[in-house]
């Protein structure tokens, strides 16, 4: 049978063919679509890195700097399985199409906003779409190409489009800033809406991929119990994470931070107890291959989070500690991280058939990749201190390609150890790996970043009461205005540090780490198979 062929839902031979369910013309379409969608939902994940802070400063939320960038993240954890199990029950198409309204509505909301926490919440509707959109990608990819090397490179391909855009994104906003235009920083949440509107018609034109769908009067099997008890016990272990002890918008202090991680725990004890107690058909995480192949798939999931959490945090904080230590303008500060992104983007794509020639080639190219994110983060560590911005890029690339490989690894073989009819939760375990570590990665920068912030005020006045203690006993003058600001009475400069200390030693405990897990989890992968 030709590559090209269209293949009829009811063929014996499915696994023969390239792709399947649809024309060579829709196969095109429907691999252009995917790709556009990954480009948007990227765009949309970080392009308010750079204007963060401008953000922040319009509406005078700079102690609540860290929301814009986790409440999206957070939105989209707690989604994810939702959407894995719908998309295994539900025709993709029509899933895809709401998702894409979704993020359209989140997306205006946020451009129109006055108040600071309508903005969080337009963020979070778009994390919320940005969920389904990614689970479906994965989900319909897997589908139409039962081969497992052209999946692989399909997969890698999207993934490297996803991640380039993660770092173009901060570029589209650094030069929206620059416009000098009066609330410009509305023009970030903009950008993507024409994109999506012309995403409809063409995802509408795709071909059924399911061949009994679930009835939408079905709805309520998508099993609300467990989705509220795996929500919940996400948001509890989470909100504690995000820095909201250190916002007006919610105080997580005392008793209130206590019933967090009680509440977590025990509620993702029962979300786990009710999943491995329901059938196969019915459960929402692929419980029943990980009991299967507990090692391989585990070792899978920590090399997902690893490159999330090195990528997503690292676009989020990074524009602003080359903006205030390194004096570069907000554009030239995304384009600097280029790049570094590129080179692990083009890794993933190559490697990611790679990873199917046998067990030894998959755990080789795990442990050569978690090598690279450590030496990155040490390197940085170390040397940031120079002035040379070469080594930050080769900091920068390092980590880069080391992250490219591992996640290409984990979207190309977790769907091995899965049936077809599981792709979706297959496709949702991942992306919960991925949304996992960008709220634990933005959410460690930001409790770094006002740990070093408090620590340069607590300074800044106990100079300035110094100060003020000296002019007082030499000139037995009488200080008029105790509520001086420190920064104003030369303090300023030190400012810098509380940027270039975050990324230090965020670099060192946050990317080090996740390269040392990323290591163990390759070494553990053990000697299962990897082809069927």
């Amino acid at each position: 049978m030709k590559a090209d062929e269209a293949v009829t839902p009811a063929a014996t031979d499915l696994d023969e063919a390239t792709f399947r369910f649809c024309t060579p013309r829709q196969t095109k379409l429907i691999l252009a679509t995917l790709l556009i969608c990954m480009l948007c939902a990227g765009l949309q994940a970080e392009v308010i890195g750079v204007a963060a802070t401008t953000i922040a400063t319009f509406f005078h939320a700079e102690r609540e700097l860290s929301w814009m960038g986790t409440v999206g993240a957070l939105a989209q954890v707690t989604g994810v399985v939702a959407f894995g199990k719908a998309y295994d029950q539900f025709e993709p198409k029509a899933l895809l199409l709401i998702c894409l309204v979704l993020s359209i509505v989140g997306s205006i909301v946020s451009a129109l906003s006055n108040q600071y926490i309508v903005l969080v919440a337009g963020q979070g509707l778009v994390g919320l779409s940005r969920a389904g959109i990614i689970v479906g990608n994965a989900t319909v990819l897997a589908i139409i190409c039962p081969d497992k090397k052209t999946r692989a490179f399909y997969l890698g391909f999207i993934s490297g489009a996803y991640a380039i855009m993660i770092k173009v994104s901060p570029l589209v906003s650094g030069g929206l800033l620059a416009l000098r235009v009066n609330q410009a920083w509305r023009g970030v949440f903009w950008v993507s809406v024409p994109i999506q509107g012309l995403l409809i018609p063409m995802v509408a034109m795709f071909p059924a991929l399911r061949r009994r769908p679930a009835r939408w009067s079905q709805l309520m099997e998508l099993c609300p119990v467990r989705i509220s008890l795996h929500s919940a016990s996400l948001i509890f272990l989470l909100l504690p994470l995000t820095g909201g002890r250190y916002t007006g918008v919610l105080s997580f202090k005392g008793p209130l931070l206590i019933s967090c991680y009680i509440l977590g725990p025990i509620l993702a004890a029962a979300f786990i107890y009710t999943e491995i107690r329901q059938p196969e058909e019915n459960q929402m995480l692929p419980m029943n291959a990980i009991k299967k192949h507990p090692r391989m798939l585990m070792s899978l999931v920590i090399l997902t989070i690893s490159p999330a959490l090195l990528i997503v945090s690292g676009t989020f904080y990074a524009p602003p500690y080359l903006e205030v230590v390194r004096g570069h303008s907000p554009f030239t500060a995304a384009a600097l991280q280029l790049p570094s992104i590129l080179l692990g983007s083009i890794a993933a794509v190559f490697a990611a058939r790679l990873y199917h020639q046998g067990p030894r080639w998959a755990q080789g190219i795990g442990v050569i990749a978690s090598i690279l994110q450590i030496l990155g983060s040490v390197i940085f560590y170390a040397f940031s201190k120079h002035v040379s911005i070469y080594l930050i890029h080769l900091s920068y690339s390092m980590t880069s390609i080391g992250a490219g490989l591992t996640f290409a690894m984990g979207m190309a073989l977790i769907f091995e150890y899965v049936p077809e009819s599981r792709f979706g939760a297959a496709a949702s375990l991942m992306n919960l790996a991925t949304s996992l570590g960008a709220v634990i990665g933005t959410s460690v920068y930001g409790l770094i970043f006002q740990g070093e912030f408090q620590i340069f005020v607590d300074r800044s006045v106990a100079a300035a009461l110094a100060a003020a203690a000296r002019e007082l006993s030499s000139a037995n003058a009488t200080i008029v205005d105790t509520q001086a600001s420190p920064i104003g009475l030369g303090a300023a400069p030190a400012f810098d540090m509380v940027y270039h200390n975050t990324q230090r030693y965020a670099s060192l405990y946050l990317y080090g780490g996740a390269g040392l897990c990323s290591l163990v989890a390759a070494l553990a992968m053990g000697r299962h198979s990897v082809s069927k």
